[in-house]
């Protein structure tokens, strides 16, 4: 049995196919901008540790050990960090004063957010290029389509 596509037909197939791929980029696309919400709201909470961990001179050593016990990042947030990240976490942990452990980790924290929000700006530019690549292909091989169709049309 040959199986035969009228080439007219074939280029609304492409027109279609396109499409479809754009809509997947834009479900990933909004994938990714929940994620960058999440992670926007991550960075500030560490950034008001950081301020809170500099405020801390100023307070009595006992009331200092009470805020530190606080001054731990949600388990969202880590969790959206890599391994290497939480890893170096531990090991700060373990060998140094609880006051200067707390500094070094919501510094490395910050490092790590910063990074990682770097990371997805970057990569999501490319998305929203790709996107736009095929909705203008899309576009072109519908306009081929319609071509097509009305020189048909008019030959008739």
């Amino acid at each position: 049995m040959n199986f035969y596509i009228v080439p007219k037909v074939r280029l609304l197939c492409i027109s279609f196919f396109f499409a479809f791929i754009s809509i997947i980029l834009s479900q990933v696309l909004l994938a990714y901008e929940k994620d960058n919400i999440i992670l926007s709201h991550c960075r500030k909470l560490n950034l008001e540790q950081i301020f809170s961990y500099n405020k801390l001179s100023d307070l009595p050593q006992s009331n200092q050990i009470m805020i530190l016990d606080t001054m731990k990042l949600h388990q969202t947030c880590i969790s959206y960090l890599p391994s290497e990240v939480q890893k170096d976490v531990l090991s700060i942990n373990s060998t140094n004063y609880h006051y200067e452990s707390v500094g070094h980790n919501i510094r490395i924290y910050a490092d790590a957010f910063n990074s990682l929000e770097s990371q997805r700006s970057h990569m999501q530019s490319r998305l929203l290029i790709y996107l736009m690549s095929f909705n203008v292909a899309s576009l072109f091989v519908m306009a081929i389509f319609l071509h097509a169709d009305s020189c048909e049309i008019e030959q008739e």
